[in-house]
């Protein structure tokens, strides 16, 4: 079996698409188990810190899906993107 090499900028492409993929898996893990359990007391400090963060998440999450649908992403590779997401979010429903 022939063994394929990747040039340089094909392994950085492979690095930011499998960071990005990373990146969602971790950011559903954080809104499930640390965030779904907002404090009690909506004028705390703590919810306000509660809330910047979900928002926050939500946000990274957000825009990685846009990563995924982008022309960025196609130009890192020839893979179907949306394919790819739409599988990253059957696998964190599991």
């Amino acid at each position: 079996m022939k063994q394929v090499r990747f040039g340089p900028y094909e392994v950085l492409a492979n690095a930011i698409i499998i960071t990005a993929a990373e990146d969602f898996r971790n950011g559903i893990k954080i809104l499930r188990r640390h965030l779904g359990k907002r404090p009690q007391d909506v004028k705390s400090d703590k919810y306000k810190d509660w809330f910047e963060d979900k928002k926050k998440y939500y946000r990274d999450l957000r825009d990685i899906k846009r990563f995924f649908h982008s022309r960025w992403f196609g130009v890192l590779s020839q893979a179907d993107g949306t394919v790819i997401y739409e599988s990253l979010r059957s696998e964190v429903r599991r």
